[in-house]
């Protein structure tokens, strides 16, 4: 499977490509090896199985397979994909330790950067909100990554009580990734195609 455009995925089978255009409320299943659970988003690399119900010409629910091989170089790493689930009350007390916002009432993602990472986090409390940037958003979450996704859960009085954070890859996003080179390697790259492929323009010679 991969994707088009955000309503709609090209599934492959049988040699044949099959357009799936996604229905505006259809439900999401994120599969990793501890099962199957609800989200809001999903992120499609290409690879990845996939399970689907049709109505009406149009997809209400889609499950992905993460737990298979697919086209990222690091999809080897037991860390390629993982899952966080917090209580806010345990969150709130890590957050606190560098922000006093009081009691947690939402994360919201603001922006983006290019390879998708959290670049900038609003943290919302009842004694205020705090903006945070960079790696301090991994250090106030507890975090391996800044490239994850949140999912929520509410309460039966309309609050959140836990987090879910749904992520990939271990690291600060920045230069050559050691799982990554390692699969090049694996494929017989050379390492002047490595090089080039994590830092695109430079040239490769002797200074001696």
């Amino acid at each position: 499977m991969r994707k088009v455009d955000k309503n709609r995925l090209v599934l492959s089978r049988d040699g044949l490509d099959e357009i799936l255009v996604l229905a505006p409320d259809a439900f999401f299943l994120r599969g990793l090896d501890d099962g199957a659970s609800f989200a809001s988003r999903l992120t499609i690399e290409g690879g990845e199985q996939a399970s689907f119900i049709q109505s009406e010409g149009q997809v209400k629910l889609l499950e992905i397979d993460y737990t298979l091989p697919g086209n990222a170089l690091d999809k080897s790493s037991p860390l390629h994909r993982w899952q966080v689930r917090m209580s806010r009350e345990e969150l709130e007390a890590r957050i606190n330790q560098f922000y006093p916002v009081g009691r947690l009432m939402d994360l919201i993602p603001k922006e983006r950067g290019v390879s998708r990472r959290v670049t900038e986090l609003e943290i919302r409390g009842s004694a205020g909100s705090e903006v945070v940037t960079g790696l301090k958003i991994r250090w106030a979450l507890g975090l391996r990554e800044t490239a994850f996704v949140i999912d929520r859960e509410i309460d039966e009085s309309g609050q959140v009580s836990h987090f879910d954070f749904s992520g990939r890859g271990w690291g600060h996003g920045v230069g050559l990734c050691q799982v990554g080179a390692f699969r090049l390697a694996q494929t017989g790259q050379s390492y002047a195609d490595i090089l080039k492929k994590y830092y695109q323009g430079i040239k490769i010679g002797k200074v001696y």
